[in-house]
């Protein structure tokens, strides 16, 4: 099927002209006007676009700031009419300013009016203002703008900078330089310094240069026992009317310069390069490819393809076109997504039934609903490792729901925050903390409330008192208790200090949530991971305090956790995903808990934890392990065992043939360990067999590849898999079958060696045929079947889904109900993925490119977008980068083995996703990697790809030393 999307448009008119679906109903086309910005990038230098009705005037923020990576960046700015001028700073950290500005001056760091070290305390009287500028800087690219505007009653303004270190008994010189626009009148102008341990010099007055800045110059003590200074800069007007002035500050230091909380960076102003611009979007298929050409006169017939191919995800795509005299026809062709092969049925379409969103916009305020969890200390705390492990009892009485009233930028409505929880336990004391301050603690706020209890009721979950709870916040503690406004960060703790539960300790924390004013929950940083390094600044630490990560760190979209800074390495990949809902928020833990459960004893991997006395005796009677976390190790990789050490945490596929068909006394899997009666006999690493090889700059490596041994039963068939990394899991499911299908090129018909290929399984419960995703080989198609798989196989436990044990012919009652199955799979589907991290770290920026050059993208696809469909509402319409196209690819021979699956052969293998790869040390407690664990290094890993991928191989080995470990910095940035 081909339809065209017609549209034209010269420099002053843009139309519709035509475009037929496959229906015959015209297709919705948006075009619109705008302008492209393009600037040339630096690798680890920092870019914020700005625009200006006046060149001379004030600069505001367009869009937000981003990363350099060597190429040309472009920005889209949709306006249809008036005039704007534009530019972009240019930030090069470790670099002084290019007039070497003292270390306080603090004017170059920032955003927009908004000055980093330096706060409006006082803003009195008439019309007036004190904002960071680019108006005439002294040095640099900023300076501070201080006007005053009398209308009767005398006009003030006071800044400062707060948190400057000195030493006590130190003299210091104290210089800034300041100027008075033409036109000021009536003014004075003072300074100030306060010292933290006491005293201060008073306010003194200056009189600032006319129109050309003068340099004011002074000698301060600090006094004995003095750590800190406060700089303050009042200006006021006279009480005369229709008198004003203007000040401008610049280049402030106390002392040399070296006692400052940091040196600024470089800023340099980019003219960039701007053009009038159509963009055409629309409404993508998943899975469909869409090829845009043009003409310039529909007549011709002759058209010029405009690259690249765009594959649709469901979204809006769009392309943009320089606006010319002349008239253009654009024309984008869409070829529909490959039909799904053998009748292939979709998990998920458009009549899946729903689960509640978690975030909705109204007219009158935003919604948001979130879980969350007690936790035993602070998120900062790292001496504690005490924040993202669990407790004893997590499951019971320990979850809080919460739902978010937004209503600011809301007409008419009042502009706070209403914040709405429930717990299962009464709070005493209710704590409610916002706005992150960090100064004498990093767990302090500046908003600490006690929140209402509004009411109790009796709960939905059996046994349970619901405790409804309430606060608002109607102010902006960080900035001066000023109003709120969109975009402003809102950092929440609510705490769970339970009056008298039922078991356990009584006193908790909660999860640390950075909320944006107007978007919602989002994963967060501290500041000096995200260039904020500006220490004490007003009432808040900055470097500690939380701002959201950019949306290329979001690995898993809005399940991506914040950063980690519990020093818990090992509890990374335990978490609820960051935007879990209510309704799965308990599941979840209940979910965890049969994660951590011996089906045998019943007995909890925790310790302080009761029996589960429900799942006593369920184990058997043949299993390779006892629980799911004996082999999902901090349900991350499991390691390699020791040559000669029974491997417990491995599963190995057997059969009676290459084809895959069960072994006729062992069935699909080798089960070592029993119950009762003989085991199928242990298997350990016999040996290794070592190949040695070199890079292309002769440096020496070696490969080791595991050679087994049998107990007894020794299969002549058999496929080894060692446990691997759950999270993310619920993500892959939610991918749509066409989009999967858009990647596969079975026949290789572009001819670039690359024919990935998908695997089609039965579902054990429809009977239908459906897209394997799950596995080493594609096995499974849904996370519940691959859940309820390796309760069958790996620890002998029945469920509805598999109700027969490997190698039985007959079935039973199901051992674990569909209610325990359900909370299993929502835990693993929910686990929430870690973020990227080095995000500005040139090092690993180099060797994400490395990575695509060397064609790696091709198999570890990076970005895909989920279904709309996905009934888990955390899972719906994210954009995720996973680095896995989830197809079958043939690695040639180093990797195969002698056994099939489905239909895949000994060598192919299902690409492996890479997102949170760089934290196996961390969670393991070691690395192992591929499907049996043999790669000890990443750099082994990648060395024993072949086949299909025996390119990329190549390209890797041939890097230079650098590269290779730039590539691998990227890895680990994953």
């Amino acid at each position: 099927m081909i339809k065209n999307i017609f549209a034209s448009f010269t420099v002053s008119a843009v139309c519709v002209v035509g475009g037929l679906s496959a229906t015959g109903a015209q297709p919705l086309l948006d075009m619109q006007a705008g302008v492209e910005l393009s600037w040339p990038t630096v690798v680890s230098n920092t870019y914020q676009p700005q625009w200006a009705s006046n060149p001379g005037g004030l600069w505001a923020a367009l869009g937000g700031p981003s990363a350099g990576n060597g190429l040309t960046n472009t920005l889209y700015d949709p306006v249809a009419s008036g005039v704007r001028n534009y530019r972009v700073l240019e930030m090069v950290p470790g670099s002084a300013p290019t007039a070497a500005l003292p270390a306080n001056s603090g004017f170059e760091q920032g955003s927009g009016t908004i000055a980093s070290n330096w706060v409006v305390t006082t803003a009195a009287g008439g019309p007036v203002y004190g904002v960071r500028t680019n108006t005439s800087p002294r040095s640099g690219s900023f300076n501070f703008e201080v006007r005053v505007a009398s209308t009767g009653a005398g006009p003030v303004v006071e800044f400062q900078q707060t948190g400057v270190p000195v030493t006590g008994s130190t003299a210091y010189p104290f210089t800034f330089y300041a100027k008075a626009v033409t036109g000021s009148a009536g003014h004075s102008a003072q300074w100030r310094i306060f010292w933290n341990a006491g005293g201060d010099t008073g306010y003194q007055g200056f009189a600032p240069g006319n129109n050309a800045y003068a340099l004011i110059s002074n000698s301060v003590v600090a006094p004995a026992g003095a750590t800190a200074a406060s700089i303050i800069f009042r200006v006021a007007g006279a009480a005369v009317p229709s008198q004003s002035a203007t000040i401008q500050f610049d280049d402030v230091a106390l002392g040399s310069g070296t006692s400052g909380p940091g040196s600024p960076v470089q800023t340099n102003v980019l003219a960039g390069s701007a053009r009038p611009v159509a963009r055409i979007s629309w409404l993508t298929e998943a899975g469909a490819e869409y090829q845009a050409s043009s003409t310039p006169h529909l007549s011709a017939g002759s058209w010029t393809n405009l690259p690249p191919v765009i594959i649709g995800d469901g979204g809006i795509e769009a392309i943009l076109r320089p606006m010319t005299q002349a008239a253009e026809f654009i024309r984008v062709a869409t070829q529909a997504p490959p039909e799904p092969p053998t009748n292939m049925v979709p998990l998920f379409d458009a009549s899946t039934p729903l689960e509640a969103p978690i975030s909705i916009d109204t007219p009158t305020a935003r919604y948001t609903y979130i879980a969350d969890r007690a936790r035993d200390r602070h998120a900062r705390e790292a001496d504690f490792n005490s924040y993202d492990h669990y407790l004893s009892w997590y499951w019971e009485q320990r979850m809080a729901n919460i739902e978010i009233i937004d209503r600011v930028g809301k007409a008419g409505q009042p502009q706070h925050i209403t914040f709405n929880y429930t717990t299962q336990d009464l709070l005493n004391p209710a704590e409610f903390r916002t706005f992150f301050r960090g100064i004498s603690t990093v767990a302090e706020y500046n908003n600490n409330q006690i929140a209402t209890l509004v009411s109790s009721n009796p709960s939905a979950t059996p046994g349970e008192t619901d405790y409804n709870y309430t606060a608002t916040v109607t102010q902006n503690a960080n900035d001066g208790n000023r109003a709120l406004a969109i975009g402003d960060r809102v950092e929440i703790e609510i705490s769970m200090f339970l009056n008298a539960p039922r078991h356990g300790r009584n006193n908790y924390y909660g999860t640390t949530l950075l909320y944006v004013v107007g978007q919602g929950i989002v994963p967060w940083a501290q500041g000096n991971d995200m260039g904020f390094n500006g220490g004490i600044v007003g009432n808040v630490n900055q470097s500690l305090d939380s701002y959201p990560l950019p949306t290329n760190a979001w690995l898993g979209g809005l399940t991506t956790l914040p950063y980690q800074y519990s020093n818990e390495p090992e509890h990374r990949f335990k978490q609820l995903a960051g935007n879990i809902a209510p309704t799965n928020g308990l599941p979840f833990m209940l979910g965890r808990r049969l994660h951590h459960t011996d089906f045998g004893d019943g007995s909890h991997s925790e310790a302080g934890n009761p029996i589960f006395t429900e799942h006593v005796g369920q184990l058997g009677p043949k299993f390779i392990n006892r629980s799911c976390v004996e082999c999902h190790i901090n349900n991350g990789r499991a390691l390699p065992a020791g040559v000669g050490t029974p491997l417990t945490k491995w599963v190995f596929k057997v059969g009676s043939e290459a084809s895959g068909s069960p072994h006729p006394t062992l069935g699909s899997v080798l089960q070592p360990q029993s119950t009762s009666g003989p085991n199928e006999g242990n298997v350990s690493i016999a040996s290794h067999t070592t190949t040695n090889g070199q890079y292309g700059d002769a440096t020496p490596y070696s490969l080791q590849k595991p050679n087994y041994a049998f107990t007894s039963n020794a299969p002549t068939f058999f496929s080894a898999r060692i446990a691997a990394q759950l999270v993310g899991l619920g993500l892959l499911e939610a991918v749509s079958e066409t989009s999967i299908l858009a990647l596969a090129d079975p026949d290789d018909t572009n001819a670039d060696g690359i024919s990935g290929r998908p695997q089609i399984v039965t579902d054990p419960v429809t009977l239908q045929p459906r897209l394997g995703r799950f596995g080493h080989k594609a096995g499974q198609a849904r996370v519940r079947h691959q859940v309820a798989s390796a309760l069958n196989t790996d620890m002998g436990v029945t469920t509805a889904v598999f109700p027969k044990l490997d190698g039985e012919t007959n079935g039973g009652p199901a051992e674990l109900g569909d209610t325990d199955l359900d909370r299993m799979t929502r835990y693993v589907a929910l686990l929430g993925v870690g973020a990227r991290r080095n995000l500005a770290d040139a090092q690993a920026l180099q060797g994400e490119q490395l990575f695509a050059s060397a064609s790696c993208v091709k198999c570890h696809t990076p970005t895909l977008t989920t279904s709309a469909h996905h009934p888990m509402t955390e899972l719906r319409s994210q954009t995720i980068h996973p680095y896995t196209d989830l197809l079958l690819h043939d690695m040639g021979p180093g990797l195969a083995d002698n056994m099939g699956e489905g239909a895949a052969s000994g060598s192919e293998w299902r690409t492996a996703p890479l997102w949170n790869i760089g934290l196996t040390a961390g969670v393991s407690g070691g690395e192992g990697y591929l499907h049996d664990g043999r790669a000890r290094t990443l750099e082994e890993a990648i060395l024993w790809h072949g086949g299909e991928a025996e390119a990329s191989k190549e390209a890797f080995r041939n890097l230079s030393a650098a590269d290779r470990a730039a590539l691998i910095k990227f890895l680990k940035s994953l």
